[in-house]
Formats: C-alpha cells, sequence, structure tokens
C-alpha cells in the first residue's frame, strides 16, 4: 500500500512540476513580448531613452533595448526550465543507473541464495545469510525483504513486495515473478535461482557486446553534431554578414539587419526578443537567436537518440543530450 501511495506522490510530483514550468514559461514568454521594445538601425537615431532600442548605438548601449520586464521575462523562463526539465531529468536519470546497478549485482545474489538452499538452509536463513553480504544498492532491499520474512510475512508475498519496489527493472520483476510461480508449484527454488543467474548474466554480457559495438554509432553520432556546430558558426560567420552588404540592383540601400525580425512576424519577433533579452546581440540577433535554438534541438534530440542506440532506454540518453547543449552554449559564447 505504501509503495502505491510512493508511486501516486511522485507521479503527481512530476505533473506539478512541468505544470508549473509551463505555466512559468508562459508567463515570461508574454511578458518578454509585452515588454520587448520596437528596434531600429539607424546611427543618426539617438542613443537615449526614447522607447526604441537603436542597434548602431556602439560605443554606449542604448538603455531602451534591455529593460526590467525584459530581465524578469529571462528569469521566468529560467526558473520555468529548472523547475519543469532539470529536476525531473535528474531524477529519472539517477534512478535508472540505480536500476542498472542493481541488475548488475542481481545475478550474484541469485547464486549466493542458490547456494545457501542447496547447502542445507531453509529459505529464511539462506534470506538472511545474503542479507549480511554487500550487493550494492540492492542489499538495502534485500534486507527489508529479509526483515519482513522474519516478521512472519510470507516467502512468496515478501518477493512479490520486493518486485514492487524494483518495477523500475523489468529483468529483476520478471525474475521474481518467475521464483514465487515455482514456490507455488513446489518446484526447486535452488535450481530455478541459478537458472535465473545463468540467463541473467548472459542477457547482460549481450547488452555489453551491444553496447560496446553500438558504442561507435553514438561517436559517430557526436561527430555529426559537433561538424553541424562548426557548419552553423561558418554560416554565421561568413553569410550572415553578407546581409549587411549593398544590393546589386540597388547599390545605395543597405539592408538594416534588424529589421530580419520583422520578415516573419510574430514567431521571428519572439526569436529576436528572446535572443536580446538573453543579452545575444542586437545587429543580426534574428540569426544567432535562431542557429541557438536549432543547435539546441539537435542536441538534445541526438543525446535522447544516443541513449536509445547504446542502452536501449531514452533516459540513457539525459546524460548525452546535457553533454550537447553545454557544448553548445559555449560553443555561441565563445564564437558567435
Amino acid at each position: 500500500m505504501k509503495n502505491v501511495k510512493d508511486t501516486k506522490k511522485e507521479k503527481y510530483l512530476k505533473i506539478g512540476s512541468v505544470a508549473v514550468g509551463l505555466i512559468l514559461m508562459i508567463a515570461g514568454i508574454v511578458l518578454l513580448m509585452v515588454t520587448a521594445p520596437e528596434t531600429i538601425s539607424d546611427e543618426e537615431a539617438g542613443c537615449d531613452a526614447d522607447n526604441i532600442c537603436n542597434c548602431k548605438c556602439e560605443d554606449r548601449p542604448d538603455p531602451d533595448c534591455k529593460n526590467l520586464g525584459q530581465t524578469m521575462s529571462v528569469i521566468l523562463m529560467m526558473i520555468a526550465v529548472i523547475i519543469g526539465v532539470i529536476p525531473i531529468s535528474v531524477y529519472e536519470y539517477f534512478k535508472y543507473s540505480r536500476y542498472r546497478r542493481m541488475e548488475d549485482n542481481f545475478p550474484r545474489f541469485m547464486k549466493d541464495f542458490s547456494e545457501a538452499v542447496k547447502g542445507g538452509m531453509t529459505i529464511p536463513q539462506a534470506l538472511t545469510m545474503t542479507a549480511k553480504i554487500d550487493y550494492g544498492d540492492l542489499s538495502k532491499e534485500i534486507k527489508k525483504t529479509d526483515h519482513q520474512v522474519s516478521w512472519g510475512l510470507p516467502f512468496p508475498k515478501a518477493m512479490q513486495r520486493f518486485a514492487d519496489r524494483i518495477k523500475g527493472s523489468s529483468v529483476m520483476k520478471q525474475s521474481f515473478t518467475i521464483i514465487n510461480e515455482s514456490f507455488r508449484s513446489g518446484g526447486d527454488i535452488a535450481n530455478t535461482m541459478n537458472s535465473i543467474a545463468l540467463n541473467i548474466g548472459l542477457i547482460k554480457e549481450i547488452e555489453n557486446e551491444k553496447k560496446s559495438i553500438m558504442s561507435q554509432q553514438i561517436y559517430i553520432m557526436y561527430f555529426i553534431f559537433f561538424m553541424f556546430l562548426g557548419i552553423i558558426v561558418l554560416l554565421y560567420k561568413m553569410i550572415v554578414p553578407m546581409l549587411s552588404m549593398p544590393s546589386f540592383s540597388d547599390p545605395t540601400a543597405v539592408p538594416d539587419p534588424s529589421l530580419n525580425c520583422e520578415v516573419l512576424g510574430a514567431p521571428s519577433l519572439l526569436m529576436c526578443a528572446i535572443g536580446r533579452a538573453f543579452g545575444l546581440g542586437c545587429e543580426h540577433v534574428y540569426f544567432v537567436s535562431l542557429f541557438l535554438f536549432m543547435c539546441l534541438i539537435q542536441g538534445m534530440s541526438s543525446g535522447i537518440l544516443a541513449g536509445v542506440i547504446g542502452e536501449g532506454r531514452m533516459v540513457a540518453g539525459i546524460k548525452h543530450a546535457a553533454i550537447m547543449v553545454i557544448a553548445t552554449v559555449c560553443v555561441f559564447v565563445i564564437f558567435v
């Protein structure tokens, strides 16, 4: 009953954090759109507080380019990410890592339990003996099960509760289901556990072999991602400045790079507002913001895909996504 309550509590906490993060993100975006100043790029215009952001104020930045509303919107969006994404991602990744460590020690626990029963111990005695051995994160659950059996809880129910506590690992949960069925049907528990240990050991060997083979694909994905980052930096350094050059049809006309924010309407205005609020510049801010969001999306998608390819779970890709996102931010800070 307690595990069911904990599961529901965990579910509600996840839904609540995502909902709060989403509400804060929407509030930050709306505040940003409302407080974003009108932008021009004119060398003859003033660089004072006239409610217009002048992108040509190089010596002394125009005070209208950033205001309190934009700062508050940035803070709201950062809090939204912290509340709605980071805690859940970190929690799920550490939980996944814990289950992986438990699975690594599970075959050894099965073998030790089997050998104890074969040596003449009763099942409660074998469980007490294995509870004294260090199996890492698995030891805590074994000790809890040993206490339940010593208090008079039937062995099948104790094993079922053990399986419910580690339901995040399908391998261990299925193993306990087999053990309970063998116990109820009067089978040889020791041989059953020994067979389970051998099969899980083979499964882990196959998974490790697959992981070593697929690691080459993960390296390739990292190479492609960093090559994509390099291409984006080259595009910004070489092609975007050409937009400020006079056109051949009208050499006297100089494009206003700050007006690129109006070419696509509301989406581009939002992108420019977010870019200016985060300090990504004034001129060409549309392209800087666009390229940054493209790289962030590419990094998160590639990282999650790397986790699926390498370990078969999306949550395993959180570490790869974090590395790629941090690399993207560093590249833009240094080179863009």
